[in-house]
């Protein structure tokens, strides 16, 4: 049987079949809100019928169902209290009462009429059932802490030697041929040529590109050299004869001579 239980009321959240009789075997467990962390917990298991009222300690969140409660058939209340004593002394810190539920005891075979018996004072009781609790969660963090750890590998050993290698295992199944990729566009619904879906992969010729921006004026080449006059000088040597001289740029010199008598016009000088 599951039980919910607030700090105002213990709800049944999973009911199983009780039987009158039974001893020790129908188990509460008892899912708590996070106010009962730490906690002494108890349930309190009443007879409608009689009155009577048994109390059982909650460890670990669950407990079974006395065998008194289970004497008759009838009506039974689960009721939990739960309370926290202060460190120094058995003085009360706070204690939780929520409404109990109510759940039925079905006819069974057994019977029996037995008080509960109880050999240890309820304060020696409380006190150690206060330790056991305190035990249980110092349990549990260790166990948190071990995880932690391992979690972070620092429990790991040294590694171990290689393992010898496995033999080899059979070759694979050779697969299936491939297709072409004309095939395969065929199957996809293609129904031109061959050499026509070659033509198509070939994508349009591109546009022509725009023309570039005009290139930079060059640099101004430099001035050529002035040009030179030769110096031209005439002299006359007589009546019939004159020279001409003409001189270079280098400092070169031409000279011609023309005129005189005509029977000496063979001997001039050019």
């Amino acid at each position: 049987m599951k039980l919910s239980v607030t700090q105002n009321k213990v709800e049944i959240v999973e009911k199983g079949i009780v039987n009158q009789g039974e001893y020790n075997v129908t188990e509460c467990e008892f899912d708590f809100v996070g106010a009962y962390d730490g906690l002494v917990k108890k349930a309190i298991f009443t007879d409608k019928a009689t009155g009577k009222a048994y109390e059982m300690p909650i460890l670990d969140n669950a407990c079974t169902i006395p065998a008194e409660i289970l004497q008759n058939k009838g009506v039974c209340l689960i009721g939990v209290y739960a309370y926290e004593t202060f460190a120094d002394s058995d003085e009360l810190a706070l204690r939780y009462s929520p409404t109990p539920a109510t759940v039925t005891i079905e006819l069974g075979s057994y019977r029996a009429d037995v008080e509960n018996p109880s050999d240890i004072s309820t304060s020696q009781a409380e006190q150690y059932e206060s330790k056991i609790n305190t035990k249980i969660a110092e349990v549990d963090a260790v166990i948190d802490d071990v995880k932690e750890r391992l979690a972070k590998g620092e429990f790991k050993g040294e590694q171990g030697k290689e393992g010898k290698q496995g033999e080899r295992g059979e070759d694979g199944k050779d697969g299936a041929d491939g297709k072409s990729a004309f095939a395969i566009a065929v199957a996809n619904g293609y129904s031109g040529s061959e050499t026509e879906w070659l033509k198509d992969l070939q994508g349009a010729d591109g546009k022509d590109g725009v023309n570039g921006a005009d290139g930079k004026d060059g640099t101004d080449g430099k001035n050529g050299e002035d040009g030179f006059t030769p110096t031209v000088s005439l002299e006359q040597i007589d009546e019939t004869t004159a020279k001409i001289t003409i001189t270079n740029k280098d400092g070169s010199s031409q000279v011609a001579q023309f005129g005189g008598l005509w029977e000496d016009a063979e001997e001039e000088t050019f």
